[in-house]
């Protein structure tokens, strides 16, 4: 049964996969610590391989320091859902937030968001498809010195790292159609 189970996995896992990421793929960035993001834009630009865009609905992928709860609130904040799922979710948690005086809403009202150290270490880069949140590439490049000489350099660190995926991405897949 595993067999057969990886068997077709494996016959569908094409069909999943997405397609190139290509250099006219516009990327937003989002805040990084110590102006990271804008030594970064400035890089991603010089370089053109990929278009830096500021309005964040025009991007297909976006550029963060960090994956996780975090990550997902500021999606959800930046991509709000459809009227249509926002009425349903409201409509299926009517009843349970009805009273909330209860002790459970109570509770829940004060409870802290739990801290997590999961998606956020200084110095990683994660390039993350808007389209389904998967993290297609990440890096990591310890930044301790925050002068601004060496940030440049990290960010063009980042970027050389980025295009060799590319490349590599690119022959991958052209050798894969052959």
């Amino acid at each position: 049964m595993r067999h057969l189970f990886l068997g077709l996995s494996l016959a569908v896992a094409p069909l999943f996969a997405a397609g190139p990421l290509e250099t006219s793929a516009k990327v937003y960035l989002l805040r990084m610590k110590s102006g990271f993001d804008l030594y970064l834009a400035n890089r991603l630009t010089e370089a053109g391989i990929l278009t830096v865009v500021t309005d964040p609905q025009q991007a297909a992928y976006i550029l963060t320091e960090g994956v996780g709860p975090g990550f997902e609130d500021t999606m959800k904040r930046l991509y709000p859902p459809p009227a249509a799922e926002e009425q349903f979710s409201e409509s299926a948690n009517g009843a349970e937030e009805a009273d909330e005086s209860s002790p459970a809403a109570t509770v829940t009202a004060m409870a802290a968001p739990r801290s997590s150290s999961f998606g956020r270490a200084s110095g990683t880069v994660f390039l993350v498809r808007r389209a389904d949140s998967t993290v297609v590439w990440s890096t990591f490049l310890p930044r301790q010195d925050t002068r601004e000489l060496m940030l440049d350099k990290s960010a063009g660190s980042v970027v050389k790292r980025l295009k060799k995926w590319m490349d590599e991405d690119a022959k991958m897949r052209s050798a894969e159609q052959q």
